[in-house]
């Protein structure tokens, strides 16, 4: 059986400059718990974040994923960088939402086995390996997910 790629839902090409954002744990929050309280903390904040290195340029579409659990990401946003402010330590970028990708945002699970020490990696060259491991029929509510051998049909 073929496997859906996250490129399937997005329709990003391969000319196009993309980078995705792999958000995790930074020793003092979780990125999830933040997403779970407001959204635009992870979609502004913590993609558009700087410290020393560039991570987007104007132009530049940012991906942002965080970590679920082991190998499984939450797509959160996807957005065109408009502007760079030349923040070091803070919001650097201002961005805008793709309206073709905003029904897949909190919806999409990606399973990825992130190898890179790098929070921001180029699409082109990562995208094949970012499957679609499952589709909410709603936005992640931080309920747990069943696994396929917790699910019980009963026979009515």
């Amino acid at each position: 059986m073929n496997s859906i790629s996250l490129n399937d839902l997005l329709n990003i090409s391969n000319s196009q400059d993309a980078k995705v954002k792999f958000n995790i744990w930074n020793g003092e929050v979780d990125p999830l718990d933040e997403y779970l309280y407001d959204h635009d903390i992870v979609n502004n904040q913590w993609l558009f974040w700087r410290t020393d290195n560039r991570n987007f340029k104007e132009g530049q579409i940012a991906i942002c994923l965080v970590k679920v659990s082991w190998d499984i990401w939450l797509l959160t946003t996807v957005k065109c960088v408009t502007k760079e402010l030349n923040v070091k330590n803070g919001i650097n970028y201002e961005g805008e939402e793709l309206e073709s990708c905003k029904k897949y945002f909190g919806r999409v699970l990606i399973k990825y086995h992130k190898t890179a020490q790098a929070m921001c990696q180029y699409y082109k060259s990562i995208s094949d390996n970012l499957i679609v491991n499952q589709i909410l029929p709603t936005p992640y509510d931080g309920a747990d997910l069943p696994e396929y051998d917790d699910v019980r049909r009963t026979n009515l």
